[in-house]
């Protein structure tokens, strides 16, 4: 057995190392108030965010649009004319904006494109630009999911934290659907060093980090989000894809999901293997900190 103070510690404990954090945190937690948790343990970064699944967090949703790059002014243009003659609210460092403004007047569109595009050179497969999708639950207010975005966005593209530039961006914030949503749209030629911006797996920008940054940010604000996939929630499916919502929408019908299959269905049951042995960890280390409710909750969780 491992010891922690005068008190035994089973294996889940030990192999989940130290435990910052038990239950959702209520309201705006801020470094070094006197309201942060008091230290105990801490899960690691997957066992964390299948904790907040179990306890009901919502999954935090931020995609990049496939295809949503643009490869040269016109194309840029529309993109713009799309997302800010229907957003509720903008914010980014692409131009100078009214705090107050909805949206970007025709002028404000026109000068970004300009900018941009007098920079870019050659013809990138994925475009000069980045198309970014961040949503939220319907019930985070719009105010809300627009200051959690773009405490995110500042941090991704202008703070210098994960790589050293800073990229030119706008974002717009969405109503028009039940779940307020930011569409963001970055210039990918870097500012500073001229480092182009993208996303891989084993790069600094990769999904699963930018979402754990959003689920952190979102905690800070009050919201309670995690960053698992799909197939850590039990869903063996693709999500459907912005086309098929919108083909659904039209022929008035429910989108439909892609199954998995070959590789990718054996890949999302062995995530799913693996989820069950942390939860039942999960499980047992909730049983041992005298929260049974809380592994109630997990096991409930394990089972769905």
């Amino acid at each position: 057995m491992v010891k922690f103070g005068s008190r035994p510690i089973g294996l889940a404990e030990a192999v989940l190392g130290e435990i910052n954090f038990l239950r959702p945190q209520q309201g705006r937690v801020k470094a070094g108030s006197s309201s942060s948790p008091k230290r105990g343990f801490s899960f690691s970064t997957r066992a964390s965010q299948l904790w907040r699944f179990s306890l009901g967090s919502n999954a935090a949703v931020l995609k990049k649009i496939g295809k949503g790059g643009t490869a040269n002014a016109k194309e840029l243009a529309a993109q713009m004319d799309y997302l800010f003659s229907k957003s509720a609210s903008i914010f980014g460092n692409g131009v100078v904006l009214d705090a107050d403004a909805k949206g970007l007047t025709k002028d404000e569109r026109n000068e970004i494109v300009g900018d941009w595009v007098e920079d870019w050179r050659g013809s990138p497969k994925n475009g000069h630009t980045t198309h970014l999708l961040m949503s939220f639950p319907s019930h985070v207010r719009p105010e809300k999911a627009k200051l959690i975005a773009e405490a995110w966005a500042f941090e991704m593209f202008q703070s210098g934290e994960h790589q050293d530039d800073v990229w030119s961006y706008v974002a717009a914030l969405h109503t028009d659907k039940a779940h307020p949503h930011v569409h963001m749209v970055v210039n990918n030629r870097g500012m500073v060093n001229d480092s182009w911006f993208f996303m891989a797996k084993e790069h600094v920008f990769n999904l699963d980090v930018m979402k754990e940054r959003m689920v952190a940010i979102a905690a800070e604000e009050g919201v309670f989000l995690d960053a698992t996939s799909r197939a850590e929630r039990g869903l063996l499916s693709y999500g459907p894809s912005r086309a098929e919502i919108e083909r659904a929408r039209v022929e008035g019908r429910a989108p439909e999901e892609r199954p998995r299959e070959g590789k990718a269905l054996e890949d999302a049951l062995a995530t799913m293997a693996k989820t069950a042995d942390v939860m039942r960890s999960l499980q047992h280390v909730a049983a041992l900190t005298g929260l049974p409710e809380i592994g109630e909750k997990i096991a409930k969780a394990e089972e769905a």
